[in-house]
């Protein structure tokens, strides 16, 4: 597959932002965001007879996308003026918007493997963690033309001033707008979580540096699916194995989530091939995002845009079970207590001094778990399931697949599936470690790889 550019420009709001808003100070949550660009690529089929002609699509696109920067005009802005990280200048400077040509239908794409060619299908900027960003644009958009006139629309973002939940509700105003006008956007973003999350003082950056990739390694992405029907069968595995335990606390009888159990699926594989890989049972420490929008007493606006999650970060376990299913039921159950108290410890946060706290002391444990011995065994997990990403319909229907893309880092991406009832695994992973994945029993049972 080759994809050629066909122009690279910047989409200004289609009116200027005023004066009034033309700084935006960011939240203590956002300071400990390193300056990365998460993506999301939306797939449209081109139907027989389409009406509007792949161009006219595109145009209709920007157009629509200069109006919706009309209500989320930080996106628009820089970040870093003057060397301060921590504000957004809102000088509607532009979102960078690529339109390319792609010398492939997007069928032939699809059976080649969606994950394999995503890179090629979003631009994404390379920010140092040294460097300073003022230049960069906090969104960039590619719309991708298949030889068919099929589409593939990706949006990536600075994580440093969005999270995905945050750019989801962005996605969804673009599309209505492309759709219906502007004035169909019925819910306007609050841009107001730096002043209920001020930062007390400006440090330098703390977020924790990537993790290297050792040697000569690459990493690789491919989706994993977990349809309603497997996750039924491991839930009910799970579910036997507890009572034949004897386990029948109300936390065990709890119906497990279709996340629990696919992240504990799938960080028993990544122990077992660490120990097959280093010849010994290392400690593994699990790190999840958690979405804290309405877990804690704090009133925080339901429209709230920037980043607010914190990361669940586990103590190291070192399991010793014999076998693949007793590890599974272990980590599920050492999973679902850790993440149960740390929700109900945000349960009890009444004010954002106690969710400073909470952040810091995530973002400190972090840190010093990934200077020790202990990071070699870190997964690292982020859920955007419930994000209504197959819901973005730009005026020609819904995507027929969403995607995410490669990190920097390995890491494991949740989505839901289009029918809701399953889940998507985006897995990041070095070569030889996904050689073993994509291998492995569990894996081969429950997962269907594209």
């Amino acid at each position: 597959m080759e994809v050629q550019v066909r122009y690279n420009k910047l989409v200004k709001p289609s009116s200027p932002t005023p004066s009034h808003l033309r700084k935006l100070k960011l939240s203590f949550i956002d300071q400990h965001q390193g300056p990365y660009y998460p993506g999301i690529i939306f797939y449209y089929n081109a139907a027989p007879g389409e009406a509007e002609s792949a161009s006219t699509r595109v145009r209709r696109l920007e157009e629509s996308l200069a109006e919706t920067l009309t209500i989320f005009y930080p996106l628009a802005g820089r970040n870093g003026e003057e060397g301060d990280n921590f504000v957004v200048t809102c000088n509607d400077q532009g979102v960078q918007f690529v339109e390319t040509k792609v010398n492939c239908r997007l069928d032939e794409h699809l059976l080649d493997g969606v994950a394999s060619g995503s890179d090629m299908l979003l631009t994404r900027p390379m920010v140092s963690t040294r460097e300073v960003r003022s230049s960069l644009p906090l969104l960039v958009v590619q719309v991708n033309v298949f030889e068919c006139g099929s589409l593939a629309v990706s949006v990536q973002f600075l994580h440093a001033v969005s999270d995905m939940s945050s750019i989801s509700k962005f996605i969804n105003a673009w599309a209505t707008t492309s759709r219906e006008g502007i004035t169909k956007v019925i819910t306007r973003p609050s841009f107001d979580t730096g002043s209920l999350f001020p930062i007390k003082e400006e440090p330098e950056e703390s977020f924790p540096l990537p993790m290297e990739v050792e040697g000569d390694q690459k990493l690789v992405l491919k989706r994993f699916v977990f349809n309603a029907e497997a996750l039924s069968d491991l839930r009910a595995k799970i579910m036997a194995t507890f009572d034949s335990q004897g386990k029948g606390s109300d936390l065990h009888k709890k119906r497990p989530s279709r996340v629990e159990l696919v992240t504990a699926l799938i960080s028993r594989v990544l122990i077992s091939i660490d120990q097959a890989k280093t010849g010994q049972l290392r400690p593994m420490v699990l790190v999840h995002s958690v979405n804290f929008h309405t877990k804690t007493q704090i009133p925080i606006p339901e429209n709230a845009h920037g980043n607010l999650f914190v990361e669940y970060c586990s103590s190291p376990l070192l399991p010793k079970e014999d076998s693949d299913l007793g590890l599974l039921c272990t980590l599920f159950d050492w999973l679902r207590n850790g993440l149960k108290n740390f929700v109900g410890q945000l349960g009890k946060v009444k004010d954002p001094e106690e969710l400073r706290f909470k952040v810091a002391a995530a973002q400190e444990k972090l840190g010093e778990l990934m200077s020790t011995e202990d990071a070699k065994n870190l997964i690292l997990f982020t859920s955007w399931c419930n994000f209504p990403v197959y819901d973005v319909d730009f005026g020609w229907g819904a995507p027929g697949l969403a995607s995410a893309s490669k990190f920097y880092v390995e890491l494991i991406f949740f989505m839901d599936t289009k029918s809701g009832d399953g889940i998507e695994a985006w897995v990041t992973l070095e070569e030889d470690k996904m050689y073993r994945f994509e291998r492995d029993l569990d894996i081969l049972t429950y997962a269907k790889r594209y």
